[in-house]
């Protein structure tokens, strides 16, 4: 999202919740499953919703706060993105609160006929709060989402056309407890962090329906300041930026589901490549340069991620107890090794080495 609407509506966001205390954002997570009926296929938006309405849902903040929205041939539809790609693919965790609490906060969940301009950024009030309350600098401070502290700042923007503040502010402050904005208090890079850039090159893309490059999906990152709305900075983040963005276009974008697309992508970009991965397992991408650079792509993007980027793949049960650590001692040793079986041995002592690295 590159502005910030000059007017901020509540919408249905002062609807009740009723999502339970204790479960995180697991009712978000079965509405999306029910939405697309456990498939990765854009759905109909009256689809989802009477299918919502049937499983005593209420569908307005999944549909109108969370998912992507989008309009194609008279019709309004649900569009797969990352949101949706964890929530069908893996169980419910921690992991995709702190995603779709990202999605609510970049806070662009496309069009549909119907829609009034300002439901395209339904939560600029909410997205604005963290970014003067809670973000300073390169710390994260979470001390001042109290539902008093939302409605004050809320009611001083100038910018809220509504009679009271007090709903959304005591909604919002539930929100952000059971999503686990503590949680995002990290300088570290973290899967949930990589998959959520994931989310907001897919929204970036989406509104202004440009064709995908890394060098676009890099400058739209930083457009939608996403480094300042997902925790504290660090270099390490900014710098993951690149790499990220590399991967993001190799796997064609918001296409990255469609096998005919990826077939296609594959066969222009890798026409000496005629192996292609058709598993419906997971790929997991590792980037080589920094093993806490960890994404999880559909294994149909495993060719174009392997020979187009600087990733590599990890399996899936290396991840339980990671220690990049270990990753990067076992890839030296193994370069090592590799070195002598070719012959190839060092010409300095291990003394000289040190002098030479520390210049005395």
């Amino acid at each position: 999202m590159i502005s910030n609407p000059d007017s901020w509506y509540p919408g249905s966001f002062t609807k009740n919740f009723s999502w339970g205390a204790g479960r995180g954002l697991k009712k978000l997570h079965e509405a999306i499953n029910i939405c697309f009926e456990g498939k990765l296929e854009p759905v109909k938006r009256a689809d989802a919703i009477k299918r919502l309405e049937s499983d005593g849902f209420v569908w307005h903040i999944p549909l109108n706060f969370f998912l992507l929205n989008g309009k194609s041939a008279g019709e309004n539809w649900l569009l797969i993105d990352e949101l949706v790609y964890q929530g069908i693919t893996f169980e419910h965790s921690k992991h995709f609160d702190k995603i779709a609490l990202i999605a609510f906060l970049n806070s662009y969940v496309g069009e549909w006929h119907g829609a009034t301009g300002w439901q395209a950024k339904p939560a600029p009030w909410a997205r604005q709060f963290i970014l003067e309350n809670v973000r300073n600098e390169s710390t994260w401070n979470t001390s001042a989402i109290s539902a008093n502290a939302i409605q004050q700042f809320i009611e001083g923007s100038g910018r809220y056309r509504a009679k009271s503040a007090r709903k959304i502010s005591t909604n919002l402050n539930f929100f952000l407890k059971i999503a686990g904005i503590e949680e995002l208090d990290s300088q570290k890079i973290e899967r949930w962090w990589v998959d959520s850039m994931f989310l907001v090159m897919d929204r970036s893309f989406s509104e202004r329906e440009t064709e995908v490059s890394s060098a676009r999906a890099s400058q739209y990152v930083l457009e939608a300041q996403y480094l300042r709305f997902s925790g504290p900075y660090s270099k390490n983040k900014e710098l993951s930026i690149r790499p990220l963005s590399d991967l993001y276009w190799a796997c064609g974008g918001l296409d990255r589901w469609s096998k005919d697309a990826i077939g296609a992508r594959q066969t222009t970009e890798l026409p000496d490549v005629h192996y292609f991965a058709n598993s419906e397992d997971p790929f997991y991408a590792i980037y080589q340069h920094d093993p806490n650079i960890i994404k999880v792509i559909p294994r149909i993007c495993a060719m174009l991620a392997k020979n187009l980027t600087d990733f590599e793949e990890i399996a899936e049960d290396q991840l339980v107890d990671w220690d990049p650590y270990q990753y990067i001692k076992d890839k030296t040793k193994s370069a090592l090794d590799a070195l002598r079986l070719k012959g190839v041995s060092p010409n300095l002592s291990a003394a000289e080495l040190l002098k030479l690295t520390r210049g005395k």
